[in-house]
């Protein structure tokens, strides 16, 4: 037991590790290759960036976190996580086909309430309770599954919005998940720690280029 406990911190940092070096192999390749084809955001609108950058630099942290996770999660673990997984494969999904094809807003709102679906329901992951805030404890399942879809939404579209700074949304992106990485750890939910630092090591490969 005491060697197994020890395995959990180190296959969090080799996810990591693993899902870096990928991302930092790839990210360049990607870049050269929109470059070529000509697809490219010119600043205008939303987008404050200096200067036409390349689009679809979500396509290599991806690629690396799912490389990262496949290697260092275990069958268990992916079975526990595996509608979660989805839902994250689906989701990136959709914005990679905004990103080609923009969609209407009842498109992104469809699309990204399928994998809402899946970690809502499927995977059971919602906001269950307030603790005490404002006297409330536990919240009726109908009333905790709208609250959590809500919450999905509205953080997934002002991720969206602010991807148009440069750096700005993947900043945030790296301490929220880095908090929420320590939070899983300490709360014994190792799957998904791992999950949100293979996370951070593909977005943190993408700063290092």
């Amino acid at each position: 037991m005491y060697f197994c406990e020890n395995l959990l911190p180190m296959n969090i940092f080799l996810a990591t590790v693993t899902s870096f070096f990928f991302g930092f192999l790839m990210t360049p390749v990607l870049i050269l290759i929109l470059k070529k084809i000509k697809f490219t955001e010119a600043p205008g609108g939303r987008r404050i960036h200096a200067g036409s950058i390349p689009s679809m630099g979500g396509i290599a942290i991806v690629f690396a976190t799912f490389v990262g996770l496949f290697a260092w999660l275990s069958f268990d673990q992916i079975v526990e996580t595996r509608y979660f997984l989805v839902g994250l494969a689906i989701m990136f999904s959709v914005g990679l086909r905004d990103d080609l094809i923009e969609l209407t807003a009842l498109q992104k709102l469809v699309g990204q309430s399928i994998p809402a679906f899946f970690v809502i329901v499927m995977a059971d992951i919602r906001i269950s309770s307030l603790y005490g805030f404002m006297g409330v404890y536990e919240i009726p399942y109908l009333i905790s599954v709208a609250v959590t879809f809500f919450a999905i939404l509205v953080l997934t579209n002002s991720f969206n919005l602010i991807d148009g700074a440069d750096g700005l949304a993947g900043s945030l992106s790296l301490v929220t998940l880095s908090i929420l990485g320590f939070w899983f750890y300490t709360a014994g939910m190792i799957s998904y720690s791992l999950i949100s630092f293979t996370l951070v090591g593909g977005i943190f490969s993408i700063f290092s280029i």
